[in-house]
């Protein structure tokens, strides 16, 4: 039975093999629809009135199944450079770690006359992306050791 680092390191290849293959793929179709746009005398404009078309017929992606990409820490989150969640929107999970211009979400409730210590996240959670199940399953195997203890 693998571990869980060596699935990671898996599907990290897996993913990095996907996107190549994506790229490879995507130049080729671009190539073909310019050396057909040659030669059927299409304008650009046409073409691209086209696509537009086509974008808005078009049905949503399918989904793919399986949990969203995990990556490996390069460092232990004790690091000095780790930074924590700061400040987080109750409504939405989104957060902001207090590096960088305000996102929006937090622009947005600023400017509605909120103010920016309602956000403030009370202490740091182990999980800084919300909603994160490969994080959730971690954290609650943790309590459940510790209460076995």
């Amino acid at each position: 039975m693998p571990t869980l680092r060596e699935l990671k390191t898996e599907l990290a290849a897996l993913d990095h093999l996907l996107y190549a293959t994506w790229l490879k793929e995507r130049d080729a179709a671009r190539k073909q629809i310019a050396d057909m746009a040659v030669e059927f005398q299409l304008s650009p404009a046409t073409v691209l009135r086209d696509v537009e078309a086509a974008h808005r017929k078009a049905l949503p992606p399918i989904p793919v199944l399986r949990p969203p990409k995990v990556e490996l820490p390069l460092r232990s989150s004790g690091s000095p450079f780790h930074v924590a969640v700061k400040y987080r929107n109750p409504a939405t999970g989104d957060y902001w770690k207090g590096r960088g211009p305000h996102p929006r979400w937090l622009r947005e409730a600023l400017s509605a006359g909120r103010q920016l210590e309602e956000f403030l996240v009370k202490e740091p959670s182990a999980a800084d992306v919300p909603g994160d199940p490969l994080r959730a399953f971690e954290e609650a195997a943790r309590r459940a050791s510790s209460r076995t203890t």
